[in-house]
């Protein structure tokens, strides 16, 4: 993991372009850390990188939810909830793909579960398969209705558009 993440780092260094990672630290007090990494550049009106700047919060307890989570569907792989509740975590951490897996399998579970339609929606909008996300936004309006719906509804018809222009 470790070479991984500075793989990922440097290669975000030399291509002058935004990092974010999650990977685990340890505290001088001997507990292991989970962290969230984002770092970007800073760049002068030319374009000219100044500096690196960045944020770093801690997010062990979500990776203790998720571990109990994949722990719960290990031992109930087709159960709606715990998917639909552990894609919903990975779409907070904004990992589209990692989420899909699990909301697809909530789905598969409990085609009516509108929370896990839209999620599915939003992750397919990030991951710009965007004729499959406004299938979902529709069946996710249809089951129900919130602010967000029309909100990503706009966006994924914006996208479909501009597509087609070009």
């Amino acid at each position: 993991q470790r070479a991984e993440m500075q793989r990922t780092y440097l290669a975000a260094i030399r291509e002058r372009r935004g990092w974010t990672g999650e990977y685990r630290i340890h505290h001088p007090d001997g507990r292991e850390v989970w962290v969230h990494d984002e770092t970007t550049f800073v760049t002068d009106e030319n374009g000219n990188p100044l500096f690196l700047q960045g944020v770093m919060y801690d997010v062990t307890e979500r990776k203790h939810a998720e571990q109990a989570l994949r722990e719960v569907l290990a031992a109930a792989p087709a159960a709606s909830e715990p998917n639909r509740l552990l894609g919903a975590v990975r779409v907070q951490a904004g990992d589209w793909a990692g989420a899909l897996p699990h909301l697809e399998a909530a789905l598969a579970a409990d085609p009516g579960l509108a929370e896990a339609r839209f999620h599915r929606g939003w992750c397919l909008y990030r991951l710009e398969r965007y004729d499959e996300a406004w299938a979902d936004i529709e069946a996710a309006a249809k089951l129900q209705i919130n602010a967000d719906v029309p909100k990503l509804a706009g966006l994924i018809a914006y996208r479909r558009q501009q597509l087609e222009v070009s």
